[in-house]
């Protein structure tokens, strides 16, 4: 959320419009708004149950194939591959975002869920391809967070394409 919030302030302050935003038009739209309620409804349980974990992932295929379909906007790439990135973190660790108590600053026993989030604490030595998941800190917000590289490549893309659709008059910014 917080890198659309930035993408739609730098569009503003590149003079863009928000009703230009409303003009640009996706591929598989309600699929992706679909996607993201299952997210919304699975990170407000704050559960770490089979069904969660299956949900996320299902949810994050979703989001890939929506961008996928999408690949023609510009910033889809980026944002294609980062979801393509945090994917494959997720599935090889059960279905949720490993991340460890030193990366997150969180006190939380191993194997809770991150309460607000699709994490889950676990011990470095415990983590599948552990370069891909939440272990990037940003240290100077009110609260400590811990992201990926996929969550970087997702921003970007974000960045990059709303901006740009909130500039250009055309459905279809390239």
């Amino acid at each position: 959320m917080g890198a659309l919030a930035a993408a739609v302030l730098l569009g503003l302050l590149q003079g863009g419009s928000l009703f230009r935003l409303g003009e640009l038009r996706f591929r598989l739209g309600p699929l992706a708004l679909g996607a993201l309620a299952i997210q919304v409804l699975v990170i407000a349980r704050s559960r770490a149950t089979r069904l969660d974990a299956a949900l996320l992932l299902i949810s994050f295929a979703t989001l890939l194939v929506f961008a996928l379909a999408n690949l023609r906007l510009s910033g889809l790439p980026l944002l294609a591959a980062g979801l393509l990135l945090n994917l494959a973190a997720m599935a090889a660790n059960g279905g949720f975002m490993p991340v460890t108590p030193q990366a997150l600053e969180y006190a939380a026993d191993l194997g809770s869920r991150v309460p607000g989030s699709k994490d889950i604490v676990l011990e470095r030595h415990q983590i599948r391809l552990y370069y891909l998941t939440d272990i990037l800190v940003l240290r100077r917000l009110p609260l400590p967070t811990a992201f990926s590289v996929g969550d970087v490549l997702i921003a970007a893309g974000l960045l990059i394409l709303v901006p740009r659709a909130m500039r250009q008059r055309s459905s279809a910014p390239q």
